[in-house]
């Protein structure tokens, strides 16, 4: 049975209650009468999404618990509780965290490196040494436990790449497809619906370098209509190569269906949209909506066969010239 695939889920997250402080008397033998030392609770775990280029998807986390530890209360003799540990949820890179009742976003996970805070853990309550004064030498009371934040988030994963490939899925002008080209295999050696299920990161080898590109399928139907569900990863790309050569004599029908899901999507930095086709075909009209506030370059390459695309398309990731 195949993987359940999600890219889109709302969580419910509750960080950790801060340790109560404790009320208690020092009581050595000889001293009666000793004073207050009960000790500050610990601090509640709070829970950060911490990017994985191992992951891909979001459903191991719809049923998951998520919630974090609670602080150790505070013990006599001074002895604060211990601090909870914060509960970390790996999600893939590129994933964005949005409030699900306001749905501003809190932040995204875009390096291996990144944590994001979701969730804060309450602050341990303080001991009875604490309210301690000139007049009141035996305090009774203490601080009770800071209540650890708890609500839904909405979690969106993109996939995180600066280049992106889009060609169709499999078409029977396989001959001009990049995939087999990109992963030195034949047509026949490649599970196309892997692809087409979800996203996917292909390691692709430069002269000097290995690039991560992500590579997006389409379907292109018999009327020229595209369905694709992936066309929304293209959030994070600053460059998009589309290769339409193996639509043949469809191209139009097949670029006007792809530039009209295209304009459907929204872009965080896309900064250059490349088409590559075997005639030339109209760019003007491709209005995107990018977060930076202004249009990317567009550029139509008129190519013949896969190699000069392929050429173009190396050029685009290296930094080369790309006419």
């Amino acid at each position: 049975m195949a993987e359940r695939f999600t890219d889109s889920l709302t969580v419910r997250v509750r960080a950790g209650k801060g340790g109560d402080g404790a009320v208690h008397f020092d009581s050595r033998k000889y001293e009666a009468f000793g004073g207050p030392d009960g000790g500050d609770g610990g601090n509640g775990g709070s829970i950060y999404l911490v990017g994985s280029k191992n992951s891909d998807n979001l459903a191991a986390l719809e049923y998951a618990d998520l919630s974090a530890q609670n602080g150790v209360h505070g013990a006599g003799g001074l002895k604060k509780g211990s601090d909870a540990s914060d509960f970390e949820i790996t999600v893939p890179l590129g994933t964005l965290a949005y409030d699900s009742r306001t749905g501003v976003e809190i932040g995204h996970v875009t390096s291996s490196e990144s944590r994001l805070l979701v969730a804060q853990g309450g602050k341990g309550g303080r001991g009875n040494p604490k309210y301690a004064t000139g007049s009141r030498r035996t305090p009774r009371i203490a601080q009770d436990g800071e209540a650890g934040e708890e609500h839904s988030i909405t979690l969106r994963w993109r996939i995180y790449a600066e280049s992106m490939l889009i060609e169709p899925h499999e078409t029977v002008l396989e001959e001009d497809l990049l995939l087999p080209l990109i992963l030195d295999k034949q047509h026949d050696e490649i599970e196309y619906e892997l692809f087409q299920r979800k996203p996917r990161w292909l390691r692709i080898r430069g002269l000097y370098e290995m690039f991560d590109v992500a590579y997006l399928p389409v379907v292109l139907f018999d009327d020229g209509e595209i369905e694709q569900e992936q066309l929304h990863h293209a959030y994070w790309a600053r460059h998009l190569f589309i290769n339409l050569q193996p639509f043949g004599d469809d191209v139009e029908a097949a670029w006007e269906g792809l530039a009209e899901r295209l304009m459907r999507q929204s872009y965080r930095q896309l900064e250059s949209v490349f088409l590559a086709a075997t005639r030339e075909l109209p760019l003007d009209s491709l209005t995107l909506d990018v977060e930076s506030g202004s249009q990317p370059e567009k550029r139509m390459l008129r190519v013949e066969g896969k190699a000069e695309a392929y050429e173009l398309f190396m050029g685009q990731l290296t930094g080369g010239v790309v006419s």
